[in-house]
């Protein structure tokens, strides 16, 4: 059991939901339900909704964030990141000269 809060876990730290609104949910297709599409891939989309209640309860219950963001939002915090992540690839790829040690 534990290792499966452990998976748990995982998903609610690396994954978000999209905000829609209702006019908005038919372009997204029911994707917008990262969260309960990362834990349960085989569920049909139309029961993705459905189950988000389940899944935020659940995370109240174990104390674990659920994310869920505007689209802009998510887009914004998804370029953040891959920055960031350019800027560790840099440094592993032209590292800093070092300085050479006087003898």
């Amino acid at each position: 059991e534990d290792e499966k809060l452990q998976f748990f876990a995982f998903q609610m730290r690396t994954t978000r939901n999209i905000d829609c609104s209702w006019w908005d949910d038919w372009f997204h297709g029911g994707l917008q339900y990262q969260i309960e599409h990362h834990l349960f891939p085989q569920m049909p989309r139309h029961y993705l909704a459905k189950t988000k209640p389940l899944v935020e309860e659940l995370c109240k219950k174990h104390d674990l964030p659920y994310r869920s963001t505007s689209l802009s939002g998510a887009v914004s915090e998804c370029l953040s990141d891959l920055h960031s992540i350019r800027h560790f690839i840099d440094d592993l790829a032209y590292p800093h000269e070092i300085m050479p040690v006087s003898e």
